[in-house]
């Protein structure tokens, strides 16, 4: 049987992604993290969107303090913190 490949792009929205990542087993999360350290190229590019993002859960924040970006981003990796390393 001859072998067909197809490439193709789609723009998934963060809903899809939040769902993608949730779902996944905590095998699948830990290659998913470590692909995105490849993807940012080192540890210091992986810092500087973390950063970024925080800086934009904080601005969603106080346009709406019923916003949990924030609290999500906090637990899910400033309270792993303390775990890493051990």
């Amino acid at each position: 049987m001859a072998e067909t490949q197809i490439e193709t792009n789609v723009k998934l929205t963060p809903e899809q992604v939040a769902e993608l990542i949730w779902s996944m087993f905590d095998d699948e999360q830990a290659e998913m993290f470590h692909h995105l350290f490849k993807l940012a190229g080192d540890g210091h590019g992986v810092m500087m969107q973390f950063m970024y993002t925080r800086d934009k859960c904080e601005e969603r924040q106080r346009r709406n303090p019923d916003d949990k970006a924030l609290e999500c981003f906090q637990y899910m990796f400033s309270s792993a913190y303390k775990y890493m390393g051990q």
